[in-house]
């Protein structure tokens, strides 16, 4: 409800309005006054996803899409077309795969090429001269995949995180770092964090993070896709590992090296003392 003037008014709106939405409609304030308006039914089109506000979910089956008016019309007067994400419509013309029988079409083995904005347009319409059509939207299922379970990195390093999410429309990618958006979870973030577009023109779905900390950076990355048939995640965890970390293996050999030396020395030295004494003795003795 808005204010105009010293009027209030008051908007009702159907979206995707169907024959069962005519009939008279009544607005009214506290007082008696009313205003009414009769809604009143032409040509319309039913389509088998009416009850889910135009969107239909593409599964491994066939792939079904229904059109019927509320008058009669005959089925060769049905021409369908498809567009692909705000591209120009073209005419489905029937194949093996593909086939239209008046106002049904059928794809026999769906895959991910085939959604779309299905139109139906019937030559036919009892207000006016236009033709009468609706439009279905084919959206299938968003998955995502990671490259590998893990990442090994060493501290100061570069790591780039390529999620690969499929699904149409194309799916909107979100990351989060141990259950934190990705943007709060990185320290200082702004310098060392970018988020951009995989070669597919995924937006978002390459991370790469420079000068890497530890153990600050270390931990579960996830990627999430989401469109409007369903959201899915997959994560990868990330190790950030001591700059240093390869040269202990060799400082200790060389630590246990000179403390083996230094025992072996000591020892000879005991070794070699009384047998001195021993000699120093036998020589007095022969005087």
């Amino acid at each position: 409800m808005e204010k105009r003037g010293v009027f209030l008014v008051s908007t009702l709106t159907v979206a995707r309005a169907q024959h069962a939405h005519s009939g008279n409609y009544s607005c009214t304030t506290f007082v008696d006054n009313a205003h009414e308006v009769i809604v009143i039914s032409a040509d319309m089109v039913r389509t088998n996803a009416d009850e889910t506000d135009g969107i239909l979910v593409m599964t491994t089956k066939t792939l079904v899409i229904n059109c019927s008016t509320t008058s009669d019309v005959p089925s060769n007067t049905v021409t369908w077309y498809k567009s692909i994400e705000g591209g120009e419509q073209e005419e489905v013309i029937g194949d093996s795969n593909v086939i239209v029988e008046g106002g049904v079409l059928t794809i026999k083995k769906p895959t991910e090429l085939d959604a779309g904005n299905y139109t139906c347009s019937f030559a036919t319409a009892a207000v006016t001269d236009k033709t009468v059509q609706e439009t279905i939207r084919v959206i299938t299922n968003v998955t995502v995949a990671m490259p590998s379970q893990s990442i090994n990195k060493q501290e100061g390093d570069e790591v780039v995180i390529l999620c690969e999410p499929f699904g149409r429309p194309r799916p909107a990618v979100t990351w989060t770092k141990d259950g934190k958006d990705i943007k709060v979870a990185i320290k200082n973030s702004t310098s060392r964090l970018t988020l951009s577009a995989d070669d597919d023109g995924n937006v978002d779905a390459r991370l790469t993070l420079t000068d890497l900390l530890r153990p600050e950076d270390a931990g579960d990355y996830c990627c999430r896709a989401e469109n409007l048939a369903n959201a899915a995640e997959a994560c990868i965890i990330v190790r950030v590992k001591d700059k240093y970390a390869a040269l202990w293996p060799f400082i200790g050999i060389v630590a246990e090296v000179i403390l083996l030396t230094a025992i072996i020395y000591i020892y000879e030295k005991k070794k070699s003392k009384p047998d001195m004494d021993d000699s120093d003795t036998d020589n007095g003795n022969d005087k």
